[in-house]
C-alpha cells in the first residue's frame, strides 16, 4: 500500500507526527482498474490457420484476445492515466506492422480482425518488437507480454555463430535458407544449432520488470515449456478452444485481480532525540483520521484501537477489517525534543559541528503541506531505528481463489530540530575600567540541578579584557540552569546580577525568541545577560618610606603591593617599639 510519514513543526518548541497508509481494492468495480501496459505478441504464421475445434487457431486465438480486449479496456477507463492500454505485434518470419497503445477496445478488436495466416515462425523478432514497445510505453505502471505462438522458433533475427570452416575459422548462420528477408536467420523449419531458441530466449530476458505469459496454441510448440522456464514466466498450453478461452481467463485474472489490505498496524516508536509533550500522555492524545480526495471519511472507534506504551504508539485496526479503496488514514500526534536533543546538539557545535546534528538529514518528502523543516534537511531522526513500522496482509482473488499475503514496511525518517541561548557576561569596574588596561579575568560556567544547586565545572571560561571591552559570552546552550562564576581580583569584590550568580536557559524561551515561525535561526536565539561589578575595598592609609601611604601600594601594587603594604607596616611598627 501507499504510506507516508511526515513532520509538521509548531510555533512552541512540539512537533506534530503523522502517519498514514492509503486503501487499494483494484479492480473491485467495473470502474477502477490498475494501470497496466499490456502487448499482445499474435502469431499469424502460416500453420495458424490449421484447425482447432470447429475453427482455425488464428479464428480461435482471434476471439480470445478480442475478449481480452473488451474485459480490460472499459469504456469507464478512456483517457484516465490509470488506465489499462494495450497494443499488438502480430508475427511471422518476420514482426508486423506494430499497433499504438489503446485504452479502445475496439481498437484492438479492429487489429486482430484484420490478421491473417502465413510465413514462418520469428519468436526473436516478435519479442524485440515488444520490448521496444513496452520501452516506449508508461513509466511506473504495471507491464505485461501475452506471447501466443502455435509452432516452435523456426527463424531469427541474430546473426549467431554455428561452426568452422576447414582451416578452423568462425562461420556464422549455415542454417540459412535462400531467399530471406534482410536481418532474418534460419532454416525455416528445423533448429539444428538451438540458435532460434536460444536469441528468443535472449531477447525475452531483456524485458525488464515486465510479466511474461507464455501461451502454447495447440500441442505443436514442444519448446514453447522450456522457453517460459528459462525465462521465468507462466506458461499455458492451450490444446483446445475451451483450454484457450481459460488460459485467457486467468490472464485477465492476473492482470485485473481484486486486491485489499486488512489487518493493518500503524507503530511508532520515539528515538532518544524525541519524547511525547507531556508526561501523562495516553491514547487519548493520539488522533486517528481517514479521508479521501480531500474529504473527511467516517470512520467508527470500534474500527480501531490506539495503545501507547513506553515511548511507542500503536495503532491496530480491527480483525477483518478492510481499508477502503482511495482512503487515506492517518494517525496523528505530538512530540517534542528531548533534554538528550538539546545538550547533543549545543556539545556538537562547541566540537565544531557546522549543522550540530552530524550530518543526520531528514528522509525525502517528510515535510507536511507548506512546511520545509525535514526533507533533505539536518535534524534528530524524530523514531528509533526500526522503530516505525507498518504492518498488513494483502488479500489478493483472481476468478474465485483467495489467498492472504503478510506484509510489513519501515516508515521514512523525519528530523526535528532544537535551538540555544547564550549568557552575555560584561564587567564594570568601580574605579573606571580604564586603570585597568592590561589585566583580564577569567569567567568560568558550572551547570547545576534546578534548584540551583550542586554545580559542576563544564569545562567553559571566558577572558575578560579591555581589548573585548571587557564583555564575553557563553554560547550555544542547551536548556539547564547555569552558575556563572568569576576568578578572584584582589583588592576588589565582585557583585553579580542576578545576584545569585544563576542563569535558567528554557526551551519555552527559546522557541518564544524571535524568527521561530520561519524556523531559520536556531543558535543563540535568545541572550540571558550577566553584569559582574568589581568594587576597589578602601583601606586606611598608612604612613610609609617615602611617603607612600598603604592605599597607594594596593591601589598600584595589586596582590604584590598588599603583601609589601604589610612588610612595611610591620617595619614601621618594630622601628618604633626599638626607639622607644
Amino acid at each position: 500500500p501507499r504510506y507516508r510519514k511526515y513532520i509538521k513543526a509548531n510555533n512552541d518548541g512540539t512537533y506534530d507526527l503523522s502517519l498514514n497508509v492509503t486503501g487499494t481494492q483494484s479492480g473491485s468495480s467495473q470502474t477502477t482498474v490498475s494501470p497496466a501496459d499490456i502487448v499482445v505478441v499474435f502469431d499469424t504464421s502460416g500453420s495458424m490457420s490449421n484447425p482447432m475445434g470447429d475453427n482455425s487457431r488464428l479464428e480461435v486465438a482471434k476471439t480470445a484476445v478480442n475478449s481480452m480486449a473488451q474485459h480490460l479496456l472499459m469504456s469507464e477507463n478512456q483517457g484516465k492515466d490509470s488506465n489499462i492500454r494495450m497494443a499488438l505485434v502480430p508475427f511471422s518470419t518476420t514482426a508486423g506492422n506494430v499497433s499504438n497503445f489503446t485504452g479502445n477496445a475496439m481498437d484492438i478488436v479492429s487489429a486482430v480482425n484484420g490478421l491473417g495466416a502465413d510465413g514462418g515462425t520469428n519468436w526473436e523478432a516478435a519479442l524485440k518488437a515488444a520490448n521496444a514497445k513496452l520501452t516506449s510505453g508508461r513509466k511506473g505502471v504495471k507491464k505485461y507480454i501475452v506471447f501466443m505462438s502455435d509452432g516452435d522458433p523456426t527463424f531469427r533475427t541474430s546473426s549467431v555463430r554455428t561452426g568452422t570452416d576447414w582451416w578452423g575459422r568462425p562461420t556464422y548462420d549455415d542454417d540459412d535458407r535462400r531467399g530471406l528477408p534482410a536481418g532474418v536467420h534460419g532454416s525455416g523449419s528445423s533448429d539444428q544449432y538451438g540458435a532460434n531458441l536460444s536469441s528468443a530466449v535472449a531477447e525475452a530476458n531483456r524485458r525488464g520488470d515486465a510479466t511474461l505469459f507464455s501461451v502454447g496454441v495447440s500441442s505443436d510448440p514442444t519448446k514453447m515449456r522450456g522457453f517460459a522456464d528459462q525465462t521465468k514466466g507462466s506458461y499455458y498450453s492451450a490444446t483446445s478452444t475451451d483450454e484457450l478461452n481459460k488460459a485467457f481467463a486467468d490472464i485477465i485474472g492476473q492482470i485485473n485481480r481484486k486486491s485489499s489490505y486488512k489487518n493493518v498496524s500503524i507503530t511508532d516508536t520515539l528515538s532518544d532525540y524525541a519524547e511525547f509533550v507531556n508526561a501523562n500522555f495516553g491514547s487519548n492524545d493520539v488522533t486517528v483520521t481517514a479521508s479521501k480526495d480531500g474529504n473527511s471519511v467516517d470512520l467508527n472507534e470500534s474500527d480501531y484501537t490506539v495503545t501507547v506504551s513506553g515511548k511507542t504508539v500503536k495503532v491496530t485496526f480491527a480483525d477483518g477489517y478492510e481499508l477502503q479503496d482511495g482512503v487515506t488514514y492517518t494517525v496523528t500526534f505530538k512530540v517534542k525534543p528531548t533534554q538528550k536533543a538539546y545538550n547533543e546538539y549545543a556539545a556538537n557545535k562547541q566540537n565544531d559541528d557546522k549543522t550540530g546534528y552530524k550530518d543526520v538529514l531528514g528522509a525525502d518528502n517528510t515535510d507536511a503541506d507548506g512546511h520545509h523543516t525535514s526533507s533533505n534537511l539536518p535534524g534528530f531522526h524524530s523514531n528509533a531505528d526500526h522503530g516505525a513500522k507498518l504492518g498488513y496482509t494483502v488479500v489478493n482473488t483472481v476468478g474465485d481463489q483467495t489467498t492472504e499475503t503478510p506484509g510489513s514496511v519501515e516508515y521514512p525518517h523525519p528530523v526535528l530540530q532544537v535551538k540555544t541561548g547564550k549568557i552575555q557576561v560584561t564587567k564594570d569596574w568601580s574605579d573606571g575600567a580604564e586603570k585597568h588596561g592590561n589585566g583580564s579575568v577569567t569567567v568560568t560556567l558550572k551547570q547545576c540541578n534546578a534548584q540551583g544547586e550542586d554545580c559542576k565545572d563544564v569545562n567553559r571560561t571566558v577572558t575578560l579584557n579591555n581589548q573585548g571591552q571587557w564583555a564575553g559570552a557563553f554560547e550555544n546552550l542547551a536548556p539547564g540552569t547555569y552558575r556563572v562564576e568569576e576568578s578572584r581580583v584582589d583588592g576588589y569584590t565582585a557583585s553579580y546580577n542576578p545576584e545569585n550568580q544563576l542563569v535558567t536557559v528554557t526551551a519555552d524561551d527559546l522557541w518564544a525568541a524571535p524568527d521561530n515561525n520561519n524556523m531559520t535561526t536556531f543558535d543563540n536565539v535568545k541572550t540571558y545577560p550577566v553584569t559582574i561589578t568589581n568594587t576597589f575595598v578602601a583601606v586606611s592609609a598608612l604612613p610609609m618610606t617615602g611617603g607612600a601611604t598603604t592605599r597607594d601600594w594596593l591601589v598600584y601594587g595589586g596582590g604584590f603591593g598588599l603583601l609589601a603594604a604589610l612588610v612595611r607596616i610591620g617595619y614601621f611598627i618594630w622601628r618604633k617599639r626599638r626607639l622607644v
